[in-house]
């Protein structure tokens, strides 16, 4: 443990010692609310960064202790804990390690051609754009605000973080300030005909209801019930989210379950390369995709959302457009196409850093303030930004990873990891340039976890490579507008009962959240455990880079 870090970690376990605490409840029923994290009694929460190691005791108090020298948890973690196993440490002077068996083969060994049965949220975070400053000082200036891992302290009279002050909601504490903290999400939901497969007996009603608010009985119409409550609820708070689907169509006669709808099958061509796509064809197709985009205040528009989940469609009466508009269920599934429609929305209109500007609404976000005539993020590479991929079946447009640049997959991995390369800085997350391309691995012991070497897997097990052989030679990755790589995580939420989104979840760096059916309240279960993922990954970024 670095003398830095054990300053810190001292700090705030003698501050911690009085403010973490249980609730007053039963002990079967006590919960501790631990350095970030919900746990029962005798269990333990590490936070190595900090160096800290938390226990909730049955009494009915928190307790908090520096860890040692060695960055191990004491060897006493409590009766039950299965949070933290202790690390052995180094043996004592003089004494025989344990031989611990052979040491596994360095870097990337032969493909094992295993298959994830979920994405990690616990991959590294890349370097999206420039880096900034969130070291903790030595010795701060007693009374001045002081950051610790995104949460802001007041500096106390020894120097060392002292009292908490916490920032605002939505808010993150950066070089002594607090900035906002949201995410940015979009939520890509599959309109695809098989979300009309009903999930339950059901007779559709005449247009234009088709199906009733009250008792859906499609897939489609379960999951728009379950999007309604999420949208009114809590589980949105610290994001500012929008909407996107497959590229559909207007069209001027109506029935069920197609609406005004028809799909769009002509845009993106796989004919032609995806950088020749310029401002004009994504002019066309941003209006058949892209239903309600991120908004520039900040607030997320439940109004605009639940327009599109209400069971009500209406068409202007010159038939140009909707007076209320509807998700309808129609064409095949295209989730790359969508995908790459969406990467190219936050291309041109999101990833501001590095862009050119005037004033801070010149950029056009609410999280990036114009320093110097250029936009700049104060949260800079911890930015966390998703597309959450609703899904009730797998890829039926582009359907092969070696073939096509718009396969769900190769789409997922662009957003991620990046495709192809000339230097180790054209790749994201830990993958590195090989022979052209962005190359990683999968941990052999656990395959929802990226590796380029044993040190990255559990006890040090093997890095199996893993790659998609199909990339492109340009639009390798997401960029900002000033050309730095930018990362952003690609969550599936699957009910197809087969694990078809599991591939996608991986490369995209994201959750592979199995539905076992499609009630309401497991639905909208899923889209709140991605969003409480989504939320950490900030915090989490944030105590990296201390």
């Amino acid at each position: 443990m670095t003398p830095l870090k054990g300053m810190v970690g001292l700090a705030l376990g003698a501050l911690l010692l009085g403010l973490i605490g249980c609730d007053d409840a039963p002990t079967a029923a006590v919960r501790c609310a631990l350095l970030g994290e919900t746990v029962g009694v005798d269990q333990v929460v590490i936070d190595r960064e900090a160096g800290l190691r938390c226990v909730c005791q049955a009494d009915g108090t928190g307790r908090c202790e520096p860890l040692g020298d060695g960055g191990a948890a004491d060897p006493d973690v409590g009766a039950g804990d299965a949070t933290a196993p202790a690390d052995r440490g180094a043996p004592p002077d003089g004494a025989v390690a344990e031989d611990a068996g052979p040491i596994p083969d360095e870097g990337l060994a032969a493909d094992a051609g295993l298959e994830p049965d979920a994405a990690p949220v616990d991959a590294a975070i890349p370097d999206m754009a420039p880096p900034i400053d969130m070291a903790v000082p030595a010795v701060c200036a007693p009374g001045a605000p002081v950051c610790v891992g995104g949460d802001r302290f007041t500096c106390g009279p020894d120097g060392a973080p002292g009292a908490a002050d916490p920032c605002p909601a939505d808010a993150v504490c950066v070089d002594g300030a607090c900035v906002p903290g949201q995410a940015d999400v979009l939520l890509l939901i599959e309109t695809s005909i098989s979300m009309d497969d009903p999930v339950v007996d059901g007779v559709a009603e005449a247009w234009p209801v088709c199906e009733d608010l009250a008792t859906p009985f499609t897939r489609l119409g379960r999951v728009k019930q379950a999007l309604g409550g999420l949208f009114d609820g809590p589980d949105l708070a610290g994001a500012r989210v929008g909407l996107v689907r497959m590229p559909q169509l207007l069209q001027r006669t109506f029935s069920c379950p197609d609406g005004y709808y028809r799909p769009r099958r002509a845009w993106p061509s796989a004919s032609v390369e995806p950088q020749a796509y310029g401002d004009a064809d994504y002019a066309d197709v941003r209006p058949n995709s892209l239903l309600v985009p991120l908004p520039i205040d900040g607030v997320t528009p439940v109004e605009a959302l639940q327009a599109w989940v209400d069971f009500d469609e209406v068409l202007a009466p010159d038939r140009s457009g909707h007076l209320n508009p509807e998700l309808r269920a129609t064409g095949n599934s295209a989730f790359g196409r969508a995908l790459f429609i969406a990467g190219s929305y936050l291309e041109r209109e999101v990833l501001k850093e590095g862009a050119g500007c005037a004033a801070d609404a010149d950029c056009g976000s609410p999280h990036f303030r114009c320093e110097g005539g250029t936009c700049r993020d104060p949260l800079g590479a911890c930015r966390t930004r998703a597309v959450v991929v609703f899904a009730d079946t797998g890829e039926t447009v582009d359907w092969d990873p070696t073939m096509s640049y718009f396969a769900p997959e190769v789409q997922a991995k662009r957003f991620r990891f990046g495709l192809g390369c000339g230097v180790d800085a054209d790749c994201q997350a830990g993958a590195v340039c090989t022979a052209g391309r962005c190359v990683t691995g999968r941990c052999a012991s656990d395959p929802r976890l990226p590796c380029t070497e044993p040190d990255q897997c559990p006890l040090r097990g093997r890095c199996d490579v893993d790659d998609l052989p199909f990339y492109a030679e340009t639009a390798w990755a997401l960029r900002h507008a000033g050309g730095g790589v930018a990362r952003v995580s690609v969550h599936v939420i699957d009910g197809s009962g087969a694990d078809l989104g599991a591939s996608t979840a991986f490369w995209g760096g994201g959750l592979h959240v199995r539905l076992p059916g499609y009630d309401v309240g497991a639905i909208m279960g899923a889209f709140a455990e991605v969003f409480t993922a989504i939320r950490a990954e900030t915090a989490r970024c944030l105590r990296a880079q201390q």
